[in-house]
């Protein structure tokens, strides 16, 4: 089975599970799927993705699904310690490697993936599909390695709460209260979904996020949005994703937004505005809840995809291998 060892210093060793489909030289397309989740969630883009003539990869986030997930290292980091960070324990043991779950470091798993693969710039620049969580590696991925990205689309993202929201649910993972992410997600991920999703549905996610481990789902938890430093808070966002000035910072590549509301975007409204990119574009796709591009709603979110493809010039065939001029 294709996996990536990113280390072999954690218990488990820390392995990436990744599928990559279609044709090998063509245009790729990356899929970061979102918290509790895994890469089936992409099972309604894939086909049309396939169809359109793109080389489409999808992994397990750590932590997700088939790949490892060893228990961060703790005290929980209030930072992100960084890339291959080590520490010496206090008993004396070590270096060891700090394993932590901040947005950055799945990001940079990622990055490590198109290495794996040979995709790497300038030679090829890779399309990014992140949702939710997704969308916070995917943003981080897009504004600290530009020469690796074409465009972004990000679907209903995680860091559009302030720190107003985000404080009073500091700790929610600490314990095994009743207060869990299944429970989160039947409260206010289903609820807004038009018409209401089938029982396998709810199910399917549920039993995916029952299989995520205590401490692991508290890790993600912490790097996501519980720290005070995590980029699934509004302000820390902003001040890493939007455009300042003549400066080359910020979200440089095209992007689409697509939110299950107004509120969702606010964020990338500012971007809209700040960046005058005539390929960006927000769309709000009402009754779908979340998971936006699943269910019933699967397929007015393809024809918004592949409209905005076709419209960026970024369809397989259209776009060759992009070389530094």
């Amino acid at each position: 089975m294709p996996y990536l060892t990113i280390s072999e210093q954690t218990t488990p060793p820390l392995r990436i599970f990744y599928l990559d489909q279609g044709p090998p030289t063509a245009q790729p397309i990356l899929l970061i799927h979102g918290l509790g989740c895994d890469l089936h969630d992409w099972s309604w883009q894939i086909p049309l993705l396939l169809s359109l003539g793109y080389r489409v990869i999808s992994s397990d986030l750590r932590g997700h699904g088939k790949s490892s997930g060893p228990h961060p290292t703790l005290p929980l980091s209030p930072t992100w310690p960084g890339p291959d960070a080590l520490i010496t324990t206090p008993d004396g043991n070590g270096p060891t490697l700090i394993v932590d779950y901040y947005p950055q470091s799945l990001a940079i798993d990622q990055i490590r993936l198109l290495d794996h693969l040979s995709i790497s710039a300038p030679q090829k620049k890779v399309l990014v599909i992140g949702h939710s969580l997704g969308s916070t590696i995917s943003y981080y991925l897009c504004t600290t390695f530009p020469d690796r990205v074409q465009a972004l689309v990000t679907i209903d993202p995680f860091h559009n709460q302030t720190n107003e929201l985000r404080d009073p649910v500091v700790g929610l993972f600490d314990s095994d209260g009743e207060y869990t992410l299944v429970e989160w997600f039947t409260k206010y991920g289903y609820v807004a979904m038009s018409p209401s999703p089938e029982e396998w549905y709810t199910t399917w996610h549920a039993r995916r996020v029952l299989t995520t481990e205590g401490e692991v789902m508290r890790g993600l938890a912490w790097g996501g949005f519980e720290a005070r430093d995590s980029l699934g808070r509004r302000e820390n966002a902003a001040l890493c994703y939007l455009p300042t000035g003549d400066k080359k910072e910020g979200l440089q590549c095209p992007f689409l937004a697509v939110g299950a509301g107004e509120q969702n975007l606010i964020l990338e409204r500012e971007m809209l505005e700040s960046k005058g990119d005539e390929l960006d574009e927000l769309v709000v796709l009402a009754g779908g809840g979340h998971w936006l591009h699943q269910g019933d709603k699967a397929g007015e979110f393809n024809k918004i995809l592949e409209g905005w493809l076709r419209k960026g010039g970024f369809l397989p065939g259209l776009v060759g291998d992009l070389t530094e001029s």
